[in-house]
């Protein structure tokens, strides 16, 4: 198929829960074999990685995740689209 833009697969899919559920989501990526290797250096951010597949659990209270989580629930909140094209030489 044509892929004009040279996407690549996802860089991450952020996810977030209502105050006081984010242990759930720790867990459950730890019982899926993802491991924590990152924390954002000033807000309460975690990458969980298992092999190229990168998760992210977004506990700041002041963040669209915060607002997308209290009104949905726990959630998928937000993803990165990974390009092998730069995005200059394309745009």
């Amino acid at each position: 198929f044509d892929n004009p833009m040279g996407i690549d697969g996802f860089e991450f899919v952020e996810f977030a829960a209502p105050a006081g559920q984010a242990a759930q989501l720790h867990d459950y990526f730890r019982k899926m074999g993802f491991a924590a290797v990152l924390r954002h250096r000033s807000r309460a951010i975690t990458v969980y990685r298992q092999g190229g597949v990168n998760f992210l659990l977004n506990e700041d209270p002041d963040s669209f995740a915060a607002d997308f989580a209290a009104a949905h629930g726990p959630c998928a909140c937000g993803f990165a689209i990974r390009f092998r094209t730069p995005a200059d030489t394309v745009l």
